[in-house]
């Protein structure tokens, strides 16, 4: 009975019946932020803790990788902010939903990139005949017989042997091939740099084009005959492909270096 005559004379008094927000003091926002962007960075750095486990030998990491994990960071330290997480446990797990977001969004990107099998465009330009292909990456198509069509193409029995080999880093960047020839506005479209295969060249082709989004070599072939290339590039980390890592893509690198040499020619 006692109890109840305090509480009604609490409420009298006009004591609330619930708790109010309290302001926060600067060192719960800093404890509880650093620990949402602990959260936000430790799937990334688990992920990352995991591959050189599994393969010690692989080169550091680059600037954009940090770039990625300061995302994942400063979004986590938003998520914190934002619900008002000041309990230290509930901080550093809305920190680790944070990556989800970025990660989903770049996998479904990059599902949405996939070749689908099967396919093949052809554009026919100024600079003769590209043949586009998505069947597999590690293939040199050999030029299709469109160019009597056209008139910009002229094939014939030269034949290009291309054995290919890869170094450092695995990449999925594909390396296109380009035959130059006397007419500096036709550069017929080969293929894509592959492991080995044969190619069919204009009878007029002077050079080869390796061109990739990190790379543009030109080689001198010889004028006449068939010959054998062997090609072999080199893939190392750069930052932009270690960001794209940071985001949750696999990682792979860039190509830096491409080296051909000529090791037969015949008529």
């Amino acid at each position: 009975m006692g109890e109840v005559m305090m509480g009604l004379h609490a409420i009298s008094q006009g004591e609330p019946s619930r708790r109010e927000h309290r302001t926060l003091t600067p060192t719960e926002w800093l404890a509880a932020c650093s620990m949402a962007a602990i959260g936000g960075m430790l799937p990334t750095l688990s992920r990352i803790a995991g591959s050189y486990v599994t393969n010690p030998a692989s080169p550091l990491p680059q600037l954009g990788l940090l770039v990625g994990l300061a995302i994942f960071a400063l979004i986590g330290i938003v998520l914190c902010i934002a619900f008002r997480q000041t309990d230290l446990k509930q901080a550093l797990i809305v920190g680790i939903s944070a990556p989800g977001i970025v990660t989903n969004i770049v996998g479904g990107i990059s599902d949405g990139q996939l070749p689908q099998p099967g396919e093949a465009v052809a554009n026919v330009s100024e600079e003769g005949i590209e043949f586009e292909s998505s069947l597999i990456p590690n293939l040199i198509l050999t030029t299709p017989a469109l160019a009597q069509d056209t008139g910009t193409l002229k094939t014939g029995s030269r034949e290009a042997i291309i054995q290919y080999s890869q170094r450092g880093l695995a990449t999925s960047e594909a390396v296109k091939v380009y035959a130059k020839t006397r007419n500096p506005r036709v550069t017929p479209y080969l293929g894509i740099l592959g492991r080995a295969s044969t190619v069919t060249l204009p009878e007029d082709t002077t050079a080869l084009l390796f061109r990739s989004s990190t790379l543009d070599k030109t080689v001198d072939v010889p004028d006449e005959g068939s010959f054998v290339l062997q090609i072999s590039t080199t893939s190392r980390a750069t930052a932009g492909k270690d960001f794209l890592w940071a985001l949750g893509q696999r990682r792979s690198g860039s190509i830096v270096e491409l080296d051909v040499d000529v090791v037969k020619a015949w008529d």
